[in-house]
């Protein structure tokens, strides 16, 4: 049987989480699927030693790549109808795959889907988001930040006032857990490799949205996500840079470009 859904998993030095991540998906989802987990550190022996304790499909990288590389190769490597593209720091809840692809089924002219995300506690995590612009780039990318975490601006980007309980299209939705139709990304393109780690998932969206397809936000399904936000704790880390960096391309490709 075909299977109707592909997941990608990106390990890079994520072996600790690694483990809960595929055990959930092997003991939730019912409907037809594969795994292909892309090991980005030919180094890291943990995650693949945990890797090769299920049914998946296993690559490892002679040489890192940015995350948008990884996925790509991912995608072209597998046929069916939806792609999974899933963080190892998550864990999937029953049925929220079952619900994501129902939904699609019906949406033809939904490219990319969200769930619900929270915290393991629990708690709301915002993944329904608004297109970032210059103002919120700023907030959120230089050392300002932590006076305007709470800040009107912010919050507005991050979705904190949308219903988070009801279905709704919306600008982009997290990249920890997206599925996205096979049909619409060979429409619109896949990842672009510009962006070597983050902002990845903004900007796919984005060109769905340009192409005339559409964006949604799912809460019936729900899916466990770490959220380690590790650009977020450091403002001189390197994975800071990197957000940084994607930020500018970003605004680059889709914005300023145009307006010359």
């Amino acid at each position: 049987m075909k299977e109707k859904v592909d997941i990608l998993i990106v390990s890079h030095n994520h072996g600790q989480f690694l483990h809960n991540c595929l055990s959930s998906i092997f003991s939730s989802i019912k409907l037809p699927f594969k795994v292909l987990v892309i090991i980005n550190n030919p180094k890291d022996q943990e995650s693949q030693k945990i890797a090769k304790k299920f049914p998946v499909k296993i690559l490892v990288n002679k040489k890192e790549k940015g995350l948008s590389a990884n996925l790509n190769y991912g995608i072209k490597m597998t046929k069916g109808d939806y792609i999974l593209v899933v963080n190892p720091d998550t864990k999937i809840t029953k049925n929220a795959l079952e619900n994501l692809v129902s939904f699609m089924e019906k949406q033809s002219k939904v490219a990319i889907c969200g769930p619900k995300l929270v915290y393991p506690n629990g708690s709301l995590q915002f993944s329904a988001r608004r297109f970032p612009n210059f103002k919120t780039f700023l907030i959120r990318r230089l050392p300002i930040r932590r006076f305007l975490i709470n800040s009107r601006l912010n919050l507005y980007h991050l979705g904190a006032g949308l219903n988070h309980k009801k279905i709704q299209p919306v600008d982009w939705v997290l990249g920890a857990c997206m599925l996205i139709r096979r049909k619409a990304i060979e429409e619109i393109g896949f990842f672009d490799e510009n962006y070597y780690l983050y902002v990845e998932d903004i900007d796919l969206c984005f060109c769905a949205w340009k192409k005339g397809w559409q964006v949604w936000y799912v809460p019936k399904a729900k899916v466990i996500h770490h959220y380690q936000a590790k650009s977020d704790k450091n403002f001189l880390s390197i994975y800071n840079w990197y957000h940084f960096r994607s930020m500018l391309w970003y605004f680059w490709k889709n914005i300023l470009k145009f307006k010359k």
